[in-house]
């Protein structure tokens, strides 16, 4: 099964760690987590990237350690040429090393350490929104099976006016 999210973080930052992923378990997330999830006898150079490359979201959780490791910038640079979404949260308010400004300056990072239960709940809002992006185009395509010959009897020139119309015939028939 295809993990939604690839969590990369320093194993020197474990009690964050727990704390984010039984948050994500909570609200039945699926992710990825090395080495836990890595099967017995394979090889971590393989099966890393292609978790990364299968999954749609990385979750890159940031402290002075995880801007040390050398797995976790690995991980991200990966992250990064497979075009995934990268939510960055920061556990600490460690500055970002060259590095990693470098790979993050266009990013919004989330303050995980300033309000963890406000972090908690904007970061599965964030997922959420992502998850509910990538079903627009496969509903759409449903919708114009189910539907084929449908239109609109709304008149309107700007996707604007077909929202108040919308808005305005559902109150009519209310």
């Amino acid at each position: 099964m295809k993990n939604l999210i690839f969590v990369s973080y320093s194993s020197l930052d474990q009690s964050d760690v727990a704390e984010i992923i039984k948050f994500l378990d909570d609200e039945k997330l699926s992710y990825f987590k090395a080495p836990e999830m890595i099967p017995p006898g394979s090889n971590y150079a393989r099966e890393i990237p292609h978790a990364i490359q299968e999954c749609s979201i990385f979750l890159l959780l940031l402290s002075r350690h995880s801007q040390e490791s050398m797995w976790v910038e690995k991980e991200l640079d990966c992250a990064i040429n497979h075009h995934k979404i990268i939510i960055p949260v920061q556990l600490t308010p460690t500055p970002l090393n060259e590095t990693f400004h470098f790979y993050l300056n266009n990013v919004q990072l989330l303050p995980y350490w300033e309000e963890t239960k406000d972090a908690l709940f904007l970061l599965v809002r964030r997922i959420r929104e992502i998850v509910a992006a990538e079903k627009m185009p496969l509903l759409i395509k449903e919708l114009e099976k189910l539907y084929p010959n449908a239109a609109c009897s709304l008149n309107y020139e700007t996707p604007f006016q077909l929202l108040i119309s919308t808005q305005l015939s559902a109150q009519c028939t209310d």
